[in-house]
């Protein structure tokens, strides 16, 4: 019981029946990028990081995909323009969305690494390296020695490899 008190005295916990409440509100939908459940892991993001006065509550939390939400940390500034701006980055998106809807496209986030033809192969040798012991800075090495493209044509980076191989539970 002790510790289930701790947990709500910390200013990041968020009670299981209020992130259920947001993932629902928000539709199991990222705000951000549309990236939906269950082909992404969806997080509860707050609006105003808990480290600059933001709370848990429901209207300070918001449905974002991992991609969208991990590694941007706090970011400094006002608590109202947070607010404002991701309200506005969120209605742009929701906007864009349904412009694309309307044609006829689809309006998703991107799928994940080792989905399109080719990169399941990356993913082997990804594997392949860490199996035999190399860090990720040395698979992206590898990977850029080999001549092997991201998706996007840029050059492999060690963050990359170990968020591709984290979520594919190979790390």
């Amino acid at each position: 019981m002790e510790k289930q008190e701790d947990e709500r005295l910390n200013p990041r916990y968020i009670r299981p029946a209020d992130r259920f409440f947001v993932f629902q509100r928000d539709r199991f939908t990222c705000q951000y990028c549309g990236a939906k459940a269950p082909d992404f892991t969806l997080h509860i993001d707050h609006i105003t990081p808990v480290s600059r006065g933001g709370t848990s509550d429901a209207v300070n939390l918001i449905t974002a995909c991992e991609p969208c939400n991990l590694g941007k940390g706090a970011k400094r500034g006002d608590a109202e323009e947070d607010l404002a701006a991701k309200l506005d980055l969120i209605l742009r998106l929701k906007t864009a969305r349904a412009r694309k809807a309307a044609r006829g496209e689809k309006a998703v986030g991107s799928y994940p690494f080792g989905h399109y033809p080719g990169e399941a192969e990356t993913v082997e040798l990804m594997k392949h390296f860490r199996a035999d012991g190399l860090g990720f800075d040395r698979i992206a090495a590898e990977l850029n020695r080999r001549g092997v493209q991201t998706r996007r044509g840029a050059k492999w980076g060690g963050n990359t490899i170990n968020v591709i191989l984290t979520r594919l539970g190979a790390a």
